[in-house]
């Protein structure tokens, strides 16, 4: 049985043996691609991030505090009220909206490309990872 990870990975990422193609990822992506492996992999591998390590990055370094409210920490209306996030969406689709925005679709009620895009660039695995778990305990 193949796995929603395998089917996406297969769909969404070219593999790397291509070396054109793996010079033009590096070149569009920089760091994107350690971040693109915790992604493509974190769930497959039942890696647990830690939600108090991930608190930190969503007021500090990811800088989501900006935008978003996530329970009593934050206030910004700019973008989607994260507080109950982890009730209506699964770990995948909020990994991929970290990465990904765009291509994760745009939330209702809010205009396409708010999200900033530079997360893959920005967080090391271990925070990108750390924040999803820190968002999946927001219920």
């Amino acid at each position: 049985m193949t796995s929603r990870w395998t089917t996406f990975r297969r769909r969404r990422a070219p593999p790397l043996t291509d070396p054109k193609i793996q010079k033009a990822r590096v070149k569009l992506f920089g760091g994107f691609e350690m971040n693109w492996l915790a992604y493509n992999y974190a769930a497959d591998l039942k890696l647990p991030g830690d939600p108090k390590a991930g608190e930190a990055v969503f007021t500090g370094k990811g800088a989501c505090i900006a935008c978003h409210k996530a329970g009593k920490i934050g206030a910004s209306p700019v973008g989607p009220d994260l507080s109950q996030i982890a009730k209506i969406q699964t770990p995948d689709y909020l990994m991929r909206k970290i990465l990904d925005p765009a291509g994760a679709g745009t939330v209702a009620g809010f205009p396409k490309g708010v999200m900033p895009p530079m997360f893959g660039q920005t967080l090391t695995a271990k925070e990108y990872v750390d924040l999803v778990a820190f968002l999946m305990t927001l219920k």
